[in-house]
């Protein structure tokens, strides 16, 4: 996302930067919610299926902002299945999906 100001610019490359350094953070904390929706008491599966939809969203945009496509597709495919009240079974091979393009995108 060039721009003609150096100071934007500048600006945008250090969010960018410290976005990058924040996707494990944020890929653990999704892991910590299908965990909890996994095994945690079902009285709780609403709160992490609404946390999952959360992060997921967050994840997507700020990705797909950043230049980050493989992370911001995957976790929009979360997104999408979570809103229709998903299954952990459904949810895991998306979060796999996630969890292998993280890598490219902190490189």
């Amino acid at each position: 996302m060039p721009t003609h100001d150096p100071v934007l610019q500048q600006r945008l490359d250090e969010l960018k930067d410290s976005f990058r350094e924040q996707i494990g953070e944020r890929i653990a904390a999704l892991s910590e919610q299908i965990e909890c929706l996994r095994s945690g008491p079902e009285g709780e599966h609403a709160n992490a299926l609404a946390e999952i939809l959360h992060l997921s969203h967050k994840l997507s945009g700020t990705a797909s902002t950043f230049g980050f496509a493989e992370v911001g597709d995957a976790a929009a495919a979360i997104e999408i299945v979570c809103e229709g009240h998903p299954s952990v079974a459904e949810i895991e091979p998306l979060f796999e999906t996630l969890r292998a393009a993280a890598p490219a995108a902190t490189a």
